[in-house]
């Protein structure tokens, strides 16, 4: 596993988007298998997105990248079914800023 340092910013919880990135959808969820992310950022940016547990801990890393373009990018088939069963919060976080959105992962 790799440590990745917290962001000194705030948390968004539940919000769908912050000053430069937004979520636009996650799904399915609940999910069994796999999950699909569509979500777009309106500058470069650092970018990081990872599966954490409820208590904060990581799960799982989707994506790290130094520096990825403006745009919109879908992520298709994220695989989850070496996830238990439970309650997690996916997090894009960019430049520093948090997005989280409750996952579902289900059998």
């Amino acid at each position: 596993k790799q440590d990745i340092p917290a962001p000194e910013s705030r948390v968004v919880v539940g919000s769908r988007e912050i000053a430069h990135a937004e979520v636009f959808g996650l799904y399915p969820n609940p999910a069994c298998q796999n999950i699909q992310l569509l979500y777009g950022l309106s500058k470069p940016s650092s970018l990081v997105i990872q599966i954490v547990d409820l208590n904060g801990k990581e799960v799982k890393i989707v994506a790290k990248e130094s520096r990825k373009d403006a745009g919109v990018y879908h992520l298709s088939d994220i695989p989850v079914s070496d996830v238990q069963t439970g309650i997690y919060l996916l997090q894009l976080i960019v430049d520093g800023q948090r997005i989280s959105h409750k996952v579902v992962i289900k059998r």
